[in-house]
């Protein structure tokens, strides 16, 4: 199994305009993929509640590797890229295998 963990700092004008429903929107997004990307097993998007230097996380499950590989090509998560990369100032991208 793999874990792909990533999270974003957003720029203070994302935070500052509708932020809650920048939220909705990914949790959305992401949510629809487990039943759409084959061999992811889940996807979660949070945000932050302790203060701390990044915003939101984005967590994800993925069968092995290759399921990742397909995921990172995949339209759908594409299209949220596409979505949110004007709302992003930094990411910490982290996967390992268990």
């Amino acid at each position: 199994m793999i874990k792909h963990i990533l999270f974003w700092k957003f720029k203070e004008e994302s935070k500052n305009n509708d932020f809650d429903n920048k939220i909705l929107i990914m949790q959305q997004k992401f949510g629809e993929m487990p039943c759409k990307i084959e061999g992811l097993i889940t996807a979660e998007i949070g945000k932050d509640i302790s203060g701390g230097l990044y915003d939101v996380v984005l967590y994800t499950e993925f069968t092995d590797i290759t399921a990742l590989e397909r995921y990172k090509i995949h339209p759908l998560h594409i299209e949220i890229k596409e979505i949110i990369k004007d709302w992003i100032e930094n990411k910490i991208i982290i996967d390992y295998e268990i």
